[in-house]
């Protein structure tokens, strides 16, 4: 029944990120191995619409290291639970805390004893700009401890570079890269774990740094910004990258983008506040303001319009007289739902 339920949440929720996306293209799950341990790395841009994505669309059901701060109690920890999250403790979540811990790496250990699949950030925190950050060593703790208790047993890690166009825009493209299983007992000496842990470390990062746009820290703002008045297409990592070494060369300098793109893209989002005028407001007003991390404002625009969306069209199902046409409320509403559709694929 549990798996059952769980199939089903998988899909509602794939449904959802589907409407919410213009696109989500996921290159190389396919070609993961579904009976191998794998630790599954991605960079960390978007707050929980991260593994949301990777929950929604991967074939198996991997489990999840999540931060321990967002599972707050109620509904929703049962439903980040329900998605196999698992919660991980922090300095900052309280120095008591840390030895929950073990726990967690003991069960991450018995899930990669039964070729079960973790997805975890090494960079251990969220950031919305396109580079990648330093990568804790967390990951090797429970990479080592579990070919430490696990003899004879090859262990997997698949970076996984992650590529949104706008980040906490709206509409928005994504494009996850996973790479090939990487197999990490040769990495692991344990006289040195010191050296295992730079060894795995570097490759890791280096992988991350092919598969996501890296943008040096030193350069940022001047490259991001060259970048942005190219209208790059961010979901191409290779590509993009190729153009930063070239602005950090100074082959490609500021470029001015079509006003046409821009009058038609205001057209757009006339309308569609025109016709979502209340939900629009509701956002602005009141939700948005009420998010403190500009990495978590995608993440509860998706959780808002999945849950107001399907209660409003409900209500006015309900409530709205049918006068003598029965079937124009309903296809009134079909209607403001394709507009929307069609806002969201071709803006």
């Amino acid at each position: 029944m549990r798996e059952f339920s769980y199939a089903l949440l998988k899909k509602l929720i794939r449904f959802g990120l589907s409407c919410y996306y213009q696109e989500v293209r996921m290159h190389g799950l396919k070609e993961l191995p579904t009976d191998k341990p794998m630790l599954i790395l991605p960079n960390h841009q978007n707050a929980l619409l991260d593994p949301l994505l990777i929950a929604a669309f991967a074939y198996e059901s991997p489990f999840f290291l999540t931060r321990a701060d967002v599972f707050t109690g109620g509904l929703l920890e049962s439903f980040f639970r329900f998605l196999h999250m698992i919660p991980i403790y922090r300095l900052r979540d309280g120095r008591d805390t840390l030895g929950r811990n073990e726990a967690v790496f003991s069960q991450c250990t018995r899930l990669l004893a039964n070729d079960k699949s973790i997805v975890m950030f090494p960079e251990a925190n969220h950031n919305l700009q396109r580079r990648v950050r330093p990568l804790s060593k967390g990951f090797t703790r429970i990479l080592f401890g579990a070919l430490e208790a696990i003899p004879g047993k090859e262990i997997y890690v698949v970076p996984v570079g992650i590529n949104f166009v706008r980040g906490e825009g709206f509409p928005d493209r994504v494009a996850f890269y996973f790479d090939q299983p990487i197999p990490t007992r040769s990495f692991y000496q344990p006289g040195d774990e010191r050296s295992s842990v730079f060894a795995v470390r570097d490759k890791v990062s280096s992988r991350l740094r092919e598969l996501t746009t890296h943008i040096p820290e030193q350069s940022y703002t001047k490259v991001s910004s060259v970048l942005d008045s190219m209208h790059v297409d961010y979901t191409d990592p290779v590509a993009t990258n190729r153009m930063v070494r070239e602005i950090m060369e100074g082959k490609i300098t500021e470029q001015s983008g079509g006003t046409t793109k821009k009058i038609t893209g205001r057209l757009w989002d006339g309308i569609f506040i025109l016709l979502n005028l209340p939900v629009v407001l509701l956002w602005k007003l009141v939700v948005k303001p009420r998010v403190s991390e500009p990495e978590f404002i995608s993440t509860t625009r998706f959780l808002f319009a999945l849950l107001i969306y399907p209660l409003i069209y409900i209500l006015l199902l309900i409530f709205l007289p049918r006068g003598p046409f029965p079937g124009f409320i309903p296809g009134a509403l079909l209607l403001h739902f394709v507009f929307n559709q069609l806002y969201v694929k071709f803006r």
